[in-house]
């Protein structure tokens, strides 16, 4: 897939068109490689003491991804989707521009607020109104349609149409994603049913192609857990086991690398 050399990521592979690389960064962290972009999602990075950050363990530097396109998403303001060092990566990459989940006033987003439809570049974003705060998004690029939830779930707090109804409006704008990311549990690491009914209902509606649990909080145990309660509806649930796992998107299936 890749081979680290001299503090850079050197892409083995070519990428194609509807084909990607997707890197676990832990919590509701994801990085996605593309043709031509590099998408990050709700960066939260663990305070682990390592002598070199890289990819491979689930932490950007931004000396690997220097000369990639670069789009940084934040759905919202909570310290788990929002880590600050995420404005140190501009020293180092070339083009970098930030995307965040709410009217911003200042010059470091492009805020894209609940029900926002924009295009950033060659990127096209749509975002739905979170349950919890913030936004999710949908991110056309490269021949691909992407679905992050940010932190818009069926918490069991809120009425359930809420929850549908804004799922509904993504699925009128797109309804056939090839990679959704979707919270199945809490921050404190319960996994009510609601949680999972709200996913369930996600995954047919947007009749996603490949679809990751997330919010796991270092249980990342959790996501085979739900995996396993949906087994019988037939999804291609992937799991990741730890931060730095990687997998790739080709021809509408999924490997781990």
């Amino acid at each position: 897939m890749i081979e680290y050399l001299k503090g850079e990521i050197k892409n083995v592979l070519r990428l194609e068109s509807d084909e990607a690389l997707v890197y676990y960064l832990g919590h509701s962290g994801w990085a996605i490689k593309t043709k031509s972009h590099f998408l990050i999602f709700d960066y939260f990075e663990r305070k682990n003491k390592i002598d070199y950050k890289t990819i491979l363990e689930g932490y950007i530097n931004p000396c690997e991804i220097k000369d990639e396109r670069v789009y940084v998403f934040v759905s919202h303001r909570h310290s788990d989707h929002y880590d600050r060092t995420i404005h140190q990566w501009k020293e180092k990459v070339n083009n970098i521009t930030y995307i965040a989940g709410w009217n911003s006033r200042t010059d470091k987003f492009i805020g894209v607020p609940p029900h926002s439809d924009i295009k950033v570049g060659d990127v096209e974003i749509l975002t739905l109104k979170s349950t919890d705060e913030g936004v999710g998004f949908l991110v056309k690029v490269d021949g691909l349609t992407i679905f992050h939830a940010g932190d818009h779930a069926n918490w069991g707090d809120d009425p359930e149409f809420l929850y549908h109804s804004e799922i509904d409006y993504i699925a009128g704008k797109s309804n056939d994603i090839h990679i959704a990311f979707l919270p199945v549990t809490k921050y404190s690491g319960s996994r009510p049913q609601c949680m999972t009914d709200g996913a369930v209902y996600a995954i047919r509606k947007l009749n996603a192609k490949v679809t990751f649990p997330m919010h796991g909080n270092e249980k990342e145990f959790l996501y085979k857990e739900f995996a396993q309660d949906v087994k019988h509806e037939g999804f291609n649930i992937i799991c990741a086991e730890q931060p730095g796992d990687s997998f790739r998107y080709k021809e509408k299936k999924i490997k781990k690398v």
